[in-house]
């Protein structure tokens, strides 16, 4: 995993405040969880757990950052957890029924991280990714944003990374790669959406002139007079199947 990864560890507040979490939807289209042994990777502060817990995973939790996964433990204190890279894990082989990954398997090397999860995964077992994408493009606000958020990295952000194929390296790994993706919304005060955006390794406090975050055109619901505003995500999971024997 590159060093980047590890570059939220000094955003912590922001991130857990303003990330958003994931629909019911995505959870729906998982492998059956209740009961199961599930290893999560790069898990933040936790943002997707509620809905793994609360469908009945027996988790243990890993991220890159002990910064990010202190906080997980704290709101999570019954969830096992080790700092630990997805390139190399420190579980025993075949020691999971799943292994799942929110918004973070574009940090890692995909290949080498592919054959380690399936070492860790029982016969049969399985991987599921997904990620958050704001559907926005296009948008003047939006692209300005990206503009700057491209300008101002120091991880060397690209927007395009979004639009990346992670399936071939699973596919040499996992007997079956499918697909899955859906819709969702959130409505969030401009504040809260003014630390969602510090809450990046890209730029943690990149300067915005509030006007040009205004949303315009159908992909957003206009501001109420509170200042709150309404975005729609894109949700998708990618890469769950069985292991090939």
């Amino acid at each position: 995993m590159s060093e980047q990864a590890v570059a939220f560890e000094a955003l912590v507040e922001d991130y857990d405040a303003a990330r958003p979490s994931y629909p019911d939807s995505l959870y729906d289209a998982l492998p059956p969880l209740s009961g199961a042994r599930v290893l999560e990777l790069g898990a933040g502060t936790g943002k997707q757990l509620p809905g793994l817990l609360a469908r009945g995973a027996r988790l243990v939790s890993t991220d890159r950052g002990p910064n990010m996964l202190g906080r997980l433990h704290r709101c999570f204190p019954d969830v096992p957890v080790a700092v630990a890279r997805a390139e190399q894990l420190p579980f025993a082989t075949g020691r999971f029924d799943g292994v799942c990954g929110a918004q973070m398997w574009h940090w890692v090397d995909a290949p080498v991280a592919a054959r380690e999860v399936a070492r860790v995964l029982r016969p049969g077992g399985w991987l599921a990714l997904w990620w958050n994408d704001v559907l926005a493009d296009g948008e003047p606000w939006y692209d300005a944003q990206q503009d700057r958020l491209e300008a101002a990295s120091v991880t060397g952000y690209r927007r395009d990374y979004r639009t990346t194929d992670f399936t071939p390296p699973l596919r040499e790994v996992f007997s079956s790669v499918q697909q899955w993706s859906g819709t969702w919304r959130r409505t969030l005060s401009w504040e809260l959406y003014e630390r969602c955006c510090a809450a990046s390794p890209t730029s943690p406090r990149c300067p915005t002139p509030r006007p040009s975050w205004r949303p315009s055109g159908p992909r957003w619901a206009p501001p109420s007079p509170t200042g709150a505003s309404s975005s729609r995500f894109a949700s998708s999971g990618c890469s769950r199947g069985p292991r090939s024997l």
